[in-house]
């Protein structure tokens, strides 16, 4: 966590469509600017994966037998034990669907970009980057985000009841919580720890990059709960605010890679 970025700005838009009659890609790109001194945030709707480097767009072409599709399951053990609060939010409301992001606001440094069928992170190693539902703050809820890594470790993590960050990637951090996703096999903060607070069990380590994985998080009052791919990692007793915003960090590294297909969330009694 190494940003001192906090300042902000008001977002522009800029939209530009271009379709070529000499062959079938169609070009479609919506840039967000984060503002004067946030560092230049984009997101790319919709696209492939071939990106036409920063500010570039994106081409749209048949993905017919690509590497993933929206169907594909997540990592193994998601059947396995955990119980209904795992299962809670599996059927909820769809706060992100791979491609619609209404709602959603993005501050701070690096990207996130459309995908086909999913957002990734990129950082750009000058410090954090928040995606936020920015709708609306939550109270006692089960939230399922699906994610992927790029990389074994790939670095970001999930943020919970924080405030209205006004501009502050940092707000999350200090005055919500983050579940983390990331972190090599023994050390403190791995998938699914509180981070800087409570570290998960060792069923929250992922051992192969590239799978698809169910991070469910449950929240009632003071009582947090977390599950991987349906088994509970973590349990919590929290202390900061009963209500706020659910978010997605992008870390600072190039290399923290990770992908996300869906955010669900149940509101709970």
């Amino acid at each position: 966590m190494r940003t001192k970025d906090s300042s902000r700005g008001q977002a522009s838009i800029a939209t530009w469509f271009r379709a070529s009659s000499s062959t079938s890609r169609v070009h479609v790109a919506v840039v967000l600017f984060a503002g004067t001194g946030c560092g230049r945030a984009e997101l790319l709707l919709p696209c492939g994966d071939g990106l036409a480097g920063a500010g570039g767009g994106c081409v749209v072409e048949d993905t017919a037998g690509a590497e993933v599709g929206a169907g594909a399951e997540v990592g193994a053990g998601a059947e396995a034990g955990g119980g209904a609060s795992c299962a809670e939010a599996e059927q909820g409301t769809n706060l992100y669907d791979g491609t619609t992001a209404t709602g959603w606001r993005f501050i701070g440094r690096g990207q996130m970009v459309q995908q086909d069928g999913y957002v990734r992170t990129r950082g750009d190693g000058r410090g954090l980057g928040l995606w936020y539902y920015s709708a609306r703050p939550f109270a006692n809820f089960a939230l399922n985000v699906e994610f992927r890594q790029q990389s074994l470790f790939a670095n970001s993590g999930v943020y919970i009841r924080f405030p209205d960050p006004q501009g502050n990637v940092l707000r999350p951090i200090g005055e919500g919580y983050e579940v983390q996703i990331g972190g090599a096999p023994g050390e403190k903060d791995t998938t699914g720890a509180i981070y800087d607070i409570q570290a998960a069990s060792p069923l929250g380590e992922i051992v192969e990059a590239s799978n698809w994985n169910a991070l469910q998080i449950r929240v009632v009052g003071q009582a947090y709960e977390v599950c991987l791919n349906g088994k509970v990692i973590n349990s919590f007793v929290g202390e900061r605010s009963a209500v706020g915003y659910i978010g997605i960090q992008v870390h600072d590294a190039s290399t923290d890679v990770v992908d996300v297909r869906s955010v669900r969330i149940v509101e709970l009694p």
